[in-house]
């Protein structure tokens, strides 16, 4: 097992410094032509450029932490992972203990999956083993590589190394910004995923589906979502159950999807749905000679109360109301999702009934405390 090698900031100006990678708009060009490294000093625009030097191959590091790293490629094997015994560490959870092999030899380079869990992938595309050329992009979980090496230049004991600035050349990465957009993306997912915020996480792969690296999180996510139909979730900071289906029933049996215990509410469930491409529906599914306790739906439309075996629409916001006093507050949420959050009724039932809360309804806090989301 090789040695670890250093990993050098892009910002440290020194001679022994084989590849400097500078946003034009920061460096002060004086600085950087009073060195060894250099710049390209006609290219003022805020893109990234890397200028290299062609005998030396190096890995250009982009953790999603806004700076750069260099990372200098010797030959043979250059393991890559979470483990203390790699050669290059990264301490990602994105990140497998042995995640990749990176191969030097006579002037050719593999890149080798080693069975990793989040895979890796070039310029794009998922691979087991691949060979690598200059300006080669790589992505491992939400660290993305870019190899600088010009395999046809060498130096030998009688030859002197050439100057930096006769073997140098410039690739320019204007797509690397996109690069570090990804990275981003893939961190806030992680970090989405890690606090339980599986509704935002799921708007997050959909909004992002050109991104790759989001493939593995958004195929775990859909399966748990099929597989358990209702899950918990935050949304907002608050606890939530997500229906991920186009109805659900809310009522006093234990046959709803959502229980609710008082007797406000009737035994006959009330069923809210989705119509595909007219929006959410509330209907109170029994003949109309049936016993039911006083519903009310007050919306864009006017506030009427419901009468049994007929469907209603939900508008964009509203309120359910059970009862006079037991009102759901409802929206919709990127033209496809319900949003339901009960509200403290109170003030309403001292006010109508001169009852306390506690008295009608013991379970309420409990019943109540979570945003119910429906939608898929």
């Amino acid at each position: 097992m090789k040695s670890q090698q250093s990993v050098k900031s892009y910002n440290s100006f020194t001679n022994d410094l084989i590849l400097t990678a500078v946003p034009n708009n920061l460096i002060n060009t004086k600085e950087a032509a009073s060195s060894n490294s250099v710049f390209d000093s006609e290219n003022d625009s805020n893109d990234l450029t890397i200028v290299y030097a062609a005998y030396a191959p190096c890995l250009l590091i982009d953790s999603g932490e806004h700076s750069l790293d260099i990372f200098p490629i010797e030959e043979g094997r250059i393991l890559i992972g979470r483990s203390n015994t790699c050669n290059l560490i990264f301490s990602n959870n994105y990140i497998s203990r042995e995640h990749a092999a990176l191969t030097f030899k006579e002037n050719s380079m593999t890149i080798e999956d080693l069975k990793s869990t989040m895979g890796v992938i070039v310029n794009g595309s998922k691979i087991i083993k691949t060979s690598l050329k200059n300006g080669d992009e790589i992505l491992l979980g939400s660290i993305k590589l870019t190899l600088i090496a010009n395999f046809e230049a060498k130096t030998t004991k009688n030859t002197p190394s050439p100057s930096l600035k006769n073997m140098a050349g410039t690739i320019d990465l204007s797509l690397f910004k996109k690069g570090i957009e990804e990275s981003n993306q893939l961190k806030h997912a992680e970090s989405l995923r890690e606090n339980d915020e599986f509704f935002d996480l799921f708007v997050l792969c959909e909004t992002s589906s050109e991104i790759k690296s989001l493939d593995n999180i958004r195929n775990n996510l859909n399966d748990k979502l099929i597989s358990e139909a209702r899950i918990s979730t935050k949304f907002n900071n608050k606890d939530a159950y997500w229906f991920y289906k186009d109805s659900i029933s809310i009522g006093r049996t234990t046959e709803a999807d959502h229980l609710l215990s008082n007797k406000a509410f009737s035994r006959i469930p009330i069923e809210i749905f989705m119509k595909k491409g007219e929006g959410f529906f509330i209907k109170i599914n029994c003949s109309s000679d049936m016993q039911i306790k006083p519903i009310e739906i007050d919306n864009d439309f006017n506030k009427q109360q419901l009468v049994p075996n007929t469907s209603y629409p939900l508008g964009k916001s509203g309120f359910i109301i059970f009862s006079l006093c037991f009102p759901i507050e409802y929206r919709i949420y990127k033209d496809r999702f319900l949003i339901m959050d009960f509200l403290d009724p109170t003030d309403c039932i001292k006010k109508n009934y001169n009852f306390e809360l506690n008295l009608v309804w013991k379970e309420f806090r409990e019943e109540t405390k979570r945003t119910l989301i429906l939608g898929k």
